[in-house]
């Protein structure tokens, strides 16, 4: 079985199509902490 490689998204891309609050989320962890609300 072989292996498919996937390509990531560029930062500058992820920046122009996700929202400020998308990319905060999926990219730099930016949740709330566990039990905190």
């Amino acid at each position: 079985m072989s292996k498919v490689e996937r390509s990531r998204p560029s930062d500058d891309a992820l920046r122009k199509e996700l929202t400020e609050e998308e990319y905060h989320v999926t990219q730099e962890a930016g949740t709330e902490r566990a039990f905190s609300g």
